[in-house]
């Protein structure tokens, strides 16, 4: 049901909470980042209790002042734990316009981006927040997490390994045994997790889901599902588990942490995934062996030794033979030589019997040849046609693969082109859209100079949707609006919507 901020967002903040809790939140797709994810690259400034509530209590504080630093740095905390990375980045972002070498907002903005699932852009961000004086282990369980976002499982461990040596937050141990499952260690995997099993923690038991399902158990990993969910959704469940074991490491560290798989159910080559992925050796994987050149393959052929039998005489010419041969040449008249004999003579002086079977074998022979001739070319003519064929079929696939990718960017270009950056304000939100135009006449009628000339807007958030007002010249002019409605009471957040968000007019007029 549709509310207005200033009633709504607490409560919109602890359903989202809610819905990390049950099991059968273990997949969407997409999943919510905060089903899997918690926020721990800052201090804990929040006090302990409801993360909405204090994200409203900073709302408040930036209603009367919004340049007030703690209260962005708190709402933007507050905003990671409740699911909302979009409005922590624009939290940490307005904070890093106040205080630009604050490391603590680096490591902010970083953790923002690890939600929004942008591992590169987190990592280089979190290697700002450590120049600027952060402690690698505050920093540690994030940063883990978009090294496994990458592929690089071994730095991924490393860094979930440091921050459980400053805390023994469960959710970091999760994250470090689903790490190991993804390169292999699945045994490792379920003894880090088995204390948190024993404990009855249900996020211990997702995860040894998942453990089991990359580790190729889906039988294990079903009965864990079936006593968790419904029937059906235990059986969709199966499905999610089973592609699992398929996927690269980065596409196993995104299923597992935010539900997302790839659209299309192929696999994807080397070159489509990071190149610089990096799987952590399971402990006592032997090395390859050294590999020794070959021996000659004819070294046992060669002689060696003296040779068998005597040394045969060299030939001795005799120069008396020689010159007798010569002389008698000199005197004798030449004799008249007969022809050679041909074949067909021989065959003509030889018993006829013999002859016919001669010719036949001959004949055979030849055939015997022309058959092997003809079988060679034929292979050779089939060999070439499958290779023409495989050719043709490989340009095809690489001109649909082309043109698949072509009409994705054109399509993706044509989706920023009519949905380019802007600026808005958001004054509610709910799960029903068909709720929301009630919603805005209500808002309308209570305050009809503030939203009497403005008109309203939609844009889906997750299981929810956004009811805006704008679009707004710059930030700073929609900001100007949030301050004014804060003066008569309202709490509003100003809200930028990237470029290819769709954001359409409420009711589609």
């Amino acid at each position: 049901m549709a509310c207005t901020m200033s009633l709504a967002f607490p409560s919109i903040a602890r359903r989202l909470l809610a819905c990390t809790a049950p099991f059968a939140m273990l997949v969407a797709a997409p999943m919510p980042a905060a089903a899997f994810y918690q926020a721990s690259a800052l201090p804990p400034l929040i006090a302990p209790g409801d993360p909405a509530e204090s994200l409203s209590r900073y709302l408040r504080m930036l209603a009367s002042n919004p340049r007030d630093f703690n209260a962005l740095t708190g709402a933007g905390r507050a905003a990671l734990m409740v699911g909302d990375p979009e409005s922590a980045l624009s939290f940490f972002a307005r904070a890093e316009e106040i205080q630009p070498r604050n490391g603590r907002v680096k490591a902010g903005l970083a953790s923002a981006l690890v939600q929004m699932e942008q591992p590169r852009a987190a990592l280089k961000l979190f290697d700002e927040a450590t120049a600027l004086g952060v402690p690698e282990a505050e920093i540690a369980g994030d940063r883990g997490l978009a090294y496994d976002l990458r592929g690089d499982n071994r730095k991924a461990q490393a860094d979930y390994t440091l921050a459980l040596r400053n805390s023994d937050d469960p959710e970091i141990l999760n994250r470090l045994a689903l790490s190991m499952a993804i390169s292999g260690d699945k045994q490792g995997a379920l003894t880090m997790i088995d204390p948190l099993v024993r404990k009855g923690d249900r996020s211990a038991y997702r995860t040894r889901a998942f453990v089991l399902a990359l580790g190729g158990d889906k039988a294990g990993a079903q009965r864990i599902a079936d006593a968790a969910m419904p029937g059906p959704q235990a059986a969709a469940m199966g499905q999610f588990l089973g592609r699992l074991p398929q996927l690269k490491p980065p596409q196993k560290a995104l299923a597992v942490h935010f539900g997302r798989l790839p659209s299309d159910g192929r696999r994807y080559s080397d070159a489509e995934m990071y190149a610089d992925a990096v799987l952590a050796k399971p402990a006592g994987q032997p090395r390859a062996a050294a590999v020794t050149p070959a021996p000659r393959a004819d070294a046992g052929l060669i002689p060696s030794g003296k040779p068998l039998g005597g040394a045969a005489e060299p030939a001795r010419r005799d120069d008396g033979d020689a010159s007798k041969t010569a002389s008698a040449i000199a005197v004798t008249p030449p004799t008249r030589m007969s022809a050679p004999r041909g074949p067909e003579a021989e065959l003509a002086s030889t018993d006829p019997e013999v002859a016919a079977a001669r010719a036949k074998a001959k004949t055979d022979a030849d055939a015997a040849a022309k058959r092997k001739a003809d079988a060679a070319a034929k292979a050779k003519a089939d060999a070439k046609a499958k290779a023409d064929v495989k050719a043709k079929a490989d340009a095809k696939a690489r001109a649909e693969e082309k043109a698949k990718a072509d009409a994705k960017a054109k399509a993706e270009a044509k989706l920023k082109a009519a949905n380019p950056e802007r600026y808005w304000v958001q004054v509610a939100s709910g799960k029903n859209k068909a709720d929301l135009p009630k919603v805005w006449a209500k808002l309308k009628a209570d305050k009809p100079k503030a939203f009497g000339g403005r008109s309203p807007w939609v844009s889906s958030w997750r299981m929810s949707n956004r009811l805006l007002v704008g679009p707004f010249k710059t930030d700073g002019e929609a900001q100007a609006f949030v301050n004014q409605l804060a003066k008569e009471g309202m709490s509003t957040i100003q809200f930028t919507s990237r470029a290819g968000v769709p954001v359409e007019p409420l009711g589609g007029k």
